[in-house]
């Protein structure tokens, strides 16, 4: 008999993190080091934000305005430096393309070249009344057909520069568009979060789409409502299923808590899976002993 076993602490790659933070970002990447099992995560930047926080604000959800601080803005000077000086954990940066416009998407080999490793689009062609989100239509005078356009220019451009993508999108609204961009782009990988704000829509995209991958963030309290309802789901879609916590930088508690929650929730190869193999699959980085 084994005396005094304690279980292994968990491991995880975090595909969700957004970069608002108070203060230093060493400061904040500290708090992170901190967290025991996290091995790293996708860190989203805005960049191209405009100067006036009244336009800032437009194009981020009412219960966030609070949290969008000056240090959160165009920061990507500060962070990839950061990042690339300490090495554990291991962010990747995501460059947030929320204000991006078609001349953007014309320069984008510029923002690979400071060291972006992967994109981030939150699609609100139109005013998004769950979110509480202008748009473009009403922030940039951007009409549907244009949102569209500019976005399949952008995917072409994240796959000739081998980029993930992260495209935040309900599809019970764009479904449709999203699907014509992953079978227009088959060698783009694309995480679409929050499970599309639809199980339902997701499962009929992933059955579809052998590039397309979501994840769980911001679906902890959902998770916690209808446990059987959400580890069927992740269950039957466990290779493309990946850890997502909707963290901020400047609350690492979030990650902790979906940590905790997940460690119990799922169990054996799949969540080995979420937590770690898909991630690294989804990012093109070898399995490396440890992790398995």
């Amino acid at each position: 008999m084994r005396c005094g076993y304690e279980k292994p602490v968990m491991k995880c790659y975090d595909s969700h993190i957004h970069c608002f933070y108070h203060g230093s970002f060493e400061h904040a990447f500290m708090n992170f080091q901190k967290i025991e099992g996290f091995l790293g995560g996708c860190l989203l930047i805005f960049e191209e934000a405009p100067g006036d926080f009244a336009d800032v604000r437009n194009m981020v959800p009412v219960a966030y305005h609070g949290k969008v601080t000056e240090e959160a803005i165009n920061p990507a000077g500060i962070v990839i430096p950061a990042i690339m000086k300490n090495r554990f954990p291991e962010f990747i940066p995501y460059i947030d393309t929320r204000y991006f416009r078609p001349e953007h998407v014309q320069s984008f080999g510029d923002y690979a070249a400071v060291g972006f490793r992967g994109v981030k689009v939150l699609y609100v062609p139109e005013y998004d009344e769950i979110l509480n989100i202008a748009g473009w239509e009403k922030s940039f005078g951007r009409s549907l057909a244009q949102s569209e356009k500019m976005i399949s220019d952008l995917m072409a451009r994240c796959l000739e520069f081998n980029l993930p993508v992260l495209f935040h999108a309900d599809l019970r609204r764009y479904g449709e568009f999203v699907s014509s961009l992953l079978s227009a782009y088959p060698g783009l990988k694309m995480n679409v979060p929050h499970f599309g704000s639809s199980r339902k829509e997701m499962a009929r995209l992933l059955e579809r789409h052998e590039n397309c991958y979501t994840d769980f963030s911001s679906l902890l309290p959902f998770m916690m409502e209808a446990p059987d309802a959400y580890l069927g789901f992740i269950k039957e879609f466990s290779n493309r299923v990946l850890f997502g916590s909707d963290a901020l930088l400047s609350t690492p508690g979030v990650l902790r808590e979906y940590m905790e929650f997940i460690d119990t929730f799922l169990e054996g190869d799949v969540r080995e899976r979420v937590v770690i193999h898909n991630y690294l699959r989804f990012h093109g980085i070898e399995i490396k002993q440890d992790d398995k």
